[in-house]
């Protein structure tokens, strides 16, 4: 099967029939779905040339730093154009490191119950809402990679302009920046099972803290809430655990998608380490498992 080997975005119908000209494929799902603002689609093309391994998204300056010190290639067409939702870029790279796959499909989702299924069906989901800031429904882009992957490495750090070296290690970033402040989760993928992820935990206070920790899990040395909440919390991972098969995706879900998650088989740890201005807003950390 042919890869995906170049993106774009159109905000008009002027950029759409000049991409059909340049003979891309549309996927035809609006990325500003349930907000006023422009119509916004994905446009790509497949073939046999370099593949597009890691796409990304940024909504500020501090986000594109590290993209373009690790040679991103952005998109210029804002992805909320026309609405109030932040200004937000699509970015890709095609890199060769030995934690990129690449990419052979792509799809476009609107709905938590849509998701789920994705998830069953293998497929992985970039954390990032396109419709960032300007309310209407949960846009997501979805990528098919050719060989499936597993999560081998857990990270966690503020926006910087360092984030240039974990991108040039193969980490992909989370970008919707799920954690109430300015911290980031990274995660980086492997195709060889032997050295995946088993277990993942969270700890919200000091005695979970120290119960992972006798336990001998490992911990990601970053407080996820940094400078938004009083209670320090931390990822914590284990990769030696027999008893479990490796963890193929890792993404961040709101409360009202929990259960429709959790029916597909989805893990979810259920600490809402996210916290907005009412429990609805909170957020869960949730994984999946190969069968």
């Amino acid at each position: 099967m042919s890869n995906i080997i170049d993106l774009a975005v159109s905000v008009n119908k002027s950029d759409e029939n000049g991409l059909r000209a340049e003979h891309f494929k549309k996927i035809d799902v609006n990325l500003n779905e349930g907000v006023q603002g422009n119509a916004i689609y994905l446009w790509y093309k497949t073939g046999d040339c370099a593949a597009i391994t890691r796409i990304q998204f940024s909504f500020n300056k501090e986000m594109a730093k590290g993209l373009i010190s690790a040679g991103f290639h952005k998109i210029d067409k804002n992805l909320n154009s026309g609405s109030r939702g932040d200004e937000s870029y699509l970015w890709y790279k095609k890199d060769t490191t030995d934690y990129d796959v690449p990419i052979q499909k792509l799809d476009v989702t609107t709905e938590w119950s849509d998701e789920a299924q994705k998830f069953k069906n293998g497929w992985e989901k970039l954390a990032f809402d396109l419709n960032h800031g300007a309310g209407g429904k949960p846009v997501y882009l979805w990528v098919e990679r050719v060989k499936p992957t597993y999560i081998c490495d857990i990270d966690a750090r503020p926006a910087s302009n360092v984030d240039g070296d974990l991108f040039n290690k193969g980490y992909i970033r989370m970008d919707e920046n799920n954690t109430g402040g300015k911290v980031f989760i990274w995660y980086r993928q492997t195709t060889d099972p032997k050295l995946a992820i088993k277990v993942l935990e969270l700890s919200v206070n000091k005695d979970e803290y120290d119960n992972y920790q006798n336990q001998d899990y490992k911990p990601v040395a970053q407080d996820l809430q940094e400078g938004s909440q009083p209670n320090e919390v931390f990822l914590w991972y284990k990769k030696d655990d027999c008893s479990k098969s490796p963890i193929k995706i890792i993404t961040v879900i709101s409360k009202s998608a929990k259960e429709l998650y959790q029916n597909v088989g989805m893990d979810v740890i259920e600490k809402p380490f996210i916290r907005g201005s009412c429990a609805c807003d909170s957020s869960y950390l949730c994984f999946l498992h190969s069968e």
